[in-house]
C-alpha cells in the first residue's frame, strides 16, 4: 500500500512539474485543428505551418504523405496524406526541389473529413447555419465561402486565408493559403 502511494505521488508531482513547465496559459491545439488568423495560417493539425512551412516540417507533424508528384519542371509537388485528409500544393521558386523535405514550401492546403475542424469549431459535415453562426461576416465567393480573408500583394487584393466549400448545403472541405513560397 504504501509503494502504491509513493507511486501516486511521484505521478503528481510529474504531473505538476509538467504543469508548471508548460505556464498556465499553455494551451494543446489537438491535432485536427486549423488555426488562422488573418495575417496567415498558424497550425494544420499538429504541424507549425507559420513557424515551418516546410514540406519536411509536414512529414515530421502529419507522417509520411501517401502521395508525392512533381509539377511544372519541380517547381511545385502535389503532397497527399490520405488518411489525415490533407492534399497540398508545396512550391518552390528559388530553385529547389518543391518535393525535397527541404525545398517545398507550403502554398495551399486543402483539409477533408469529418475529424477536422477550425478553431473557432466549425467542423467539416456542418450546416451552413452553423458556418454563419461561427463565421457570421464569411463572403460567398468563387463557389466557397471565405472565413478569414486578408489583403495579398501576389492577388493584388482581399484573397482568401481560409474558406469552406460546400456541398449539399455542409462544409465539404476547408482551404488554406499558405503561400511560404514567394512571387
Amino acid at each position: 500500500m504504501r509503494a502504491m502511494g509513493t507511486m501516486l505521488g511521484l505521478i503528481s508531482i510529474g504531473l505538476a512539474a509538467g504543469a508548471m513547465a508548460g505556464g498556465a496559459a499553455a494551451v494543446e491545439v489537438p491535432a485536427q485543428v486549423v488555426e488562422v488568423r488573418t495575417a496567415g495560417p498558424e497550425r494544420i493539425g499538429a504541424w507549425a505551418v507559420k513557424a515551418d512551412p516546410t514540406l519536411g516540417a509536414a512529414i515530421r507533424a502529419l507522417g509520411a504523405p501517401t502521395s508525392r508528384r512533381r509539377i511544372g519542371d519541380g517547381v511545385g509537388c502535389h503532397v497527399r496524406w490520405q488518411g489525415r485528409g490533407v492534399f497540398a500544393i508545396f512550391a518552390n521558386f528559388g530553385g529547389l526541389d518543391a518535393c525535397s523535405p527541404r525545398g517545398g514550401r507550403a502554398q495551399k492546403a486543402t483539409l477533408t473529413g469529418p475529424s477536422w475542424r477550425t478553431a473557432r469549431g466549425l467542423r467539416a459535415g456542418a450546416s451552413r447555419a452553423a458556418l454563419r453562426r461561427l463565421y457570421p461576416k464569411a463572403t460567398p465567393r468563387d463557389g466557397r465561402l471565405w472565413l478569414v480573408s486578408a489583403y495579398s500583394s501576389i492577388e493584388g487584393g482581399i484573397a482568401p486565408v481560409l474558406a469552406a466549400r460546400m456541398r449539399d448545403g455542409r462544409v465539404s472541405a476547408f482551404e488554406v493559403s499558405i503561400g511560404a513560397a514567394g512571387e
